[in-house]
C-alpha cells in the first residue's frame, strides 16, 4: 500500500525524471522534447506543499494535466528510445508510487468530503 508520504515523493521524483530525460543527450530527441515541454507546468515539491498546507481540495488542472502526461511519458519509454539502464532504473524508482491515471483524475477534481491532504503528506508526516 502506498502511502501519502510516498505520492508526494513520487512526483517529485518525476520533476527530477523529467529534467533528466530533457537534457540525457543518448535519447530520442522527441522523448526530450516532450519532457522539457512538461517541465514548466509539471508541480515543484514547493508547489505541492503548499497546496498541502492550505488544504486545497484538489491540483490545479495545469498540474493535474503534467502529472497525467508524465506518467503517460514515462510508461511509453523503453531501451529502443536510446535509455541506458541509469535511465530506466530511474523509471522504476520513481514509478512505484507514482500516481495512475485514475488517481490523478480524480485528485484533479473536487470530490466531496476529500481534501488533497488526504493524499499527499510532506516527508516524516505519518498518521
Amino acid at each position: 500500500m502506498t502511502m501519502p508520504n510516498e505520492r508526494m515523493r513520487a512526483l517529485s521524483w518525476g520533476r527530477d525524471f523529467l529534467e533528466l530525460l530533457a537534457e540525457e543527450q543518448k535519447l530520442d530527441p522527441a522523448i526530450r522534447e516532450q519532457a522539457r515541454s512538461l517541465l514548466p507546468t509539471y508541480p515543484r515539491l514547493d508547489q505541492l506543499a503548499r497546496l498541502v498546507a492550505d488544504d486545497a481540495l484538489c491540483l490545479s488542472a495545469d498540474a493535474a494535466v503534467a502529472i497525467r502526461r508524465a506518467y503517460m511519458h514515462f510508461m511509453r519509454l523503453n531501451r529502443d528510445d536510446g535509455c541506458s539502464d541509469v535511465v530506466l532504473c530511474t523509471r522504476l524508482l520513481t514509478m512505484r508510487h507514482f500516481p495512475g491515471t485514475e488517481d490523478i483524475d480524480r485528485w484533479s477534481r473536487p470530490v466531496p468530503g476529500f481534501r488533497l491532504s488526504d493524499w499527499l503528506w510532506l516527508e516524516g508526516r505519518y498518521k
